[in-house]
């Protein structure tokens, strides 16, 4: 289940049944042909049965999370939150940029 924040140029794989949810950085150079760098993952001793990610407008700037995804893990809802490792708790705005909105 591949999951693309093109305000973070990030991208989030989980697999249905994959324990863990691998993330990596997109980077369009001058041919537009994508570059992609491994990141990090999330490992987990449990499977994952489905995922999906929250609106933007959900995620809480302030402790510098820029996605929040929630995991069907056997009968319960898990959810995950992924940070920028930041001191401060001010709004960082090297890492929010302006992103879609359903306000004009």
């Amino acid at each position: 289940m591949p999951f693309y924040d093109e305000d973070c140029n990030m991208l989030f794989l989980a697999g249905k049944g994959d324990s863990n949810i691998r993330y990596f950085e997109v980077q369009f150079g001058y041919d537009d042909k994508p570059d992609v760098s491994y990141l990090s993952q999330y490992a987990s001793n449990s499977p994952t049965a489905a995922a999906a990610f929250m609106p933007k407008r959900g995620c809480d700037v302030y402790s510098n999370e820029i996605a929040r995804v929630f995991r069907v893990v056997d009968t319960r809802l898990e959810p995950l939150s992924f940070r920028v490792p930041r001191k401060g708790e001010f709004f960082q705005y090297d890492i929010f940029f302006d992103c879609r909105s359903d306000e004009p």
